[in-house]
């Protein structure tokens, strides 16, 4: 049996092996099988910083001495590596740093090595078995993924990444995966190339994206609260009397006002305005572009919210230091959490994300329409978009307590 696997075309492990030699005993095949991993990742395995992510008990099932073919292809300068690791949070990240070979055309390289074709095979079966366990526990959303669901690219895409996904999801080659650990639901349209989504339809139907802005900032929303209600009881009761008896947007507005008044809480009130306005990247964007003699993007400030969030409480960068001056409340508490011995925070905010999306949302919608989930965001005929974004709204509120800021897409 033969196993293709994508690759750089410009990679070539034995050329690569012969002009620079090593004297441990090093397989083209599964120094091949690394580049593929890093070159056309899971989404699971995709990094904010633009390194994939790989976890090392992953890739030890595939090839038991990986440590030394990473070294390997680190020394030769054909990857590198981020040195990010949080035990229990995120494994380290490695993109190829070898210009010449990154931007060569994506081709189909065969696997003849015998003990990673038997990894294959097995991986293979797992992927039959994931299917099947997801399809039981998820049954409102698995039954839509069928000969329905089509994608016509648009002329003059070469990238074979995108044309393999989009050959896969015709053939109806799924994979549906639930992750251990926040239980999001991984398949072949969260593994699509987002600028390619929009050509995705369902029987024959265009699709909208309704998105949840700045989602785990306003997952973060949640805890902020319950922390109110546990330490700052009074200020937490007072703040729901100013809120009103109505359950609307004026009531986010009035709550959002009486925090912003309470010294105790510098930022907090802030913080809910801006994540739930959508607008938290671009206050901290224009707030570090006037502190600073250059300017960055909103895309920059978004990757770095990232570490802040779940990195290290030593993490230092000019973006996390205008943060806490933005939202010191917010600042202190996630130091706070990340140096307790609960959750890790990246996990609580992935399970409140696929709590409300998988499992109550996509539950609720009309059992006739067609429903896909892209993790914080939702997949639907566009004639269905407006009732999912009012679900979105008022489920979101019930569950974090604030409404959010949707798009429709």
């Amino acid at each position: 049996m033969n196993y293709q696997i994508l690759i750089p075309k410009k990679f070539n492990a034995i050329k690569l092996l012969q002009s620079c030699p090593t004297e441990i005993t090093l397989k083209p095949d599964k120094l091949t099988y690394f580049i593929s991993i890093i070159y056309n990742p899971l989404d699971t395995n995709l990094g904010y910083d633009g390194y994939t992510i790989l976890s090392s008990t992953l890739m030890e099932n595939m090839v038991s001495n990986y440590k030394q073919y990473l070294d390997y292809l680190i020394d030769t300068n054909m990857i590198e590596c981020n040195n990010t690791f949080v035990p229990g949070v995120i494994s380290k990240g490695y993109k190829i740093s070898n210009l010449y070979v990154l931007i060569s055309e994506g081709i189909n390289y065969t696997i003849t090595d015998k003990t990673l074709l038997k990894r294959f095979n097995k991986q293979e079966e797992q992927i039959i078995i994931e299917n099947k366990v997801v399809k039981t526990k998820l049954p409102y959303l698995c039954k839509w993924f069928n000969s329905n669901l089509q994608v016509t690219l648009p002329d003059g895409v070469k990238d074979k990444r995108v044309l393999n996904a989009a050959f896969n999801l015709n053939k109806q080659n799924y994979r549906l995966t639930i992750d251990n650990y926040g239980l999001r639901l991984h398949s072949n349209l969260t593994r699509f190339n987002r600028e390619y989504r929009c050509y995705i339809k369902y029987d024959g139907n265009r699709l909208a994206n309704i998105d949840l802005k700045n989602a785990q900032p306003y997952f973060l929303v949640k805890l902020l609260v319950q922390e109110l209600k546990q330490k700052h009881n009074f200020i937490y009761n007072k703040m729901l009397v100013a809120g009103g008896s109505e359950d609307d947007s004026l009531n986010d507005a009035n709550k959002i006002l009486f925090l912003k008044y309470q010294n105790d809480l510098e930022g907090l009130g802030n913080y809910f305005e801006d994540v739930c306005n959508g607008t938290l990247y671009t206050k901290v964007q224009k707030a570090f572009n006037k502190e600073n003699k250059y300017s960055i993007t909103r895309d920059i400030v978004k990757q770095d919210i990232m570490p802040i969030f779940f990195g290290s409480v030593n993490y230092k960068s000019k973006i996390k230091t205008v943060f806490k001056k933005l939202y010191p409340f917010v600042s202190t508490f996630l130091d706070d959490y990340k140096n307790s011995k609960r959750i890790p925070l990246a996990k609580k905010l992935q399970k409140i994300e696929s709590s409300l999306i998988l499992r109550k949302i996509a539950k609720k919608i009309a059992a006739d329409t067609p429903r896909f989930t892209i993790h914080d965001s939702l997949f639907v005929p566009e004639d269905k978009g407006e009732m999912v974004e009012q679900l979105i709204l008022e489920y979101a509120k019930k569950e974090i307590g604030f409404y959010p800021n949707v798009s429709v897409e």
